[in-house]
């Protein structure tokens, strides 16, 4: 359980790559999410970030849901986090701050290279 996962001392045997991903919507970073996808080989934590920083609401529910629908059938093992906020820089910094859970929380931090400067 994770309660278990808490309990077990920090190794460089047990040592697992757990990423965040800074990936926008993840239909559009496909080689990115296979990137991630093959460093944690589908046996540790992969979160999927996505900052929306368009101010007119949106369906964030319906999004996750077909985000995580996506994933499943790409048999990408890990789970899609969206955040809705103004400024790129405060909503990356929440998601850092909010992804994971004691030891389930991330320990590497995985961003794209955009071609257009």
């Amino acid at each position: 359980s994770v309660q278990t996962l808490t309990d077990t001392p920090e190794h460089v045997k047990n040592f697992r790559p757990k990423l965040l991903v800074l990936s926008g919507n993840p239909t559009h970073r496909i080689p990115l999410i296979d990137f991630g996808n093959l460093i944690t080989k589908k046996l540790s934590l992969l979160v999927c970030s996505h900052v929306v920083t368009e101010n007119k609401p949106k369906n964030i529910g319906k999004l996750k849901e077909d985000v995580q629908g996506w994933m499943k059938k790409q048999k990408v093992s890990g789970f899609y986090n969206v955040l809705q906020n103004s400024n790129f820089e405060e909503g990356a910094s929440a998601c850092l701050a909010l992804s994971g859970l004691g030891r389930l929380a991330p320990n590497m931090l995985l961003l794209g290279f955009r071609t257009e400067w």
